[in-house]
C-alpha cells in the first residue's frame, strides 16, 4: 500500500484478504483431520500467516511515507 494509487492499495488489501480465506480453509482443514485437540490452530496458523503477509505491505508502504506525504502532496 502506498497512499498515492488507491487502486494498488485495494488491490493489496483484497489479496491480504484472499490470502487469509485461503489458508483459513488449508489449515482448518488440516486441524480437523488432526482430531479435536488441535482444534483451532488452524486459525491461530492462518491469522500468523496473514499478519506476517500484512506487515511486507505494510513495510513497503513506510517506506515511501515522507515521498507520498511531503512531495506529492
Amino acid at each position: 500500500m502506498s497512499g498515492d494509487n488507491p487502486a494498488r492499495d485495494q488491490a493489496a488489501g483484497a489479496a491480504v484478504s484472499a490470502a487469509m480465506l485461503l489458508a483459513n480453509l488449508a489449515f482448518s482443514y488440516m486441524s480437523l483431520m488432526l482430531g479435536p485437540f488441535f482444534y483451532g490452530y488452524g486459525f491461530v496458523l492462518a491469522m500468523l500467516l496473514s499478519s506476517l503477509f500484512v506487515l511486507t505491505v505494510t513495510d513497503g508502504a513506510l517506506h515511501k511515507l515522507n515521498y507520498t506525504t511531503f512531495l506529492l502532496g
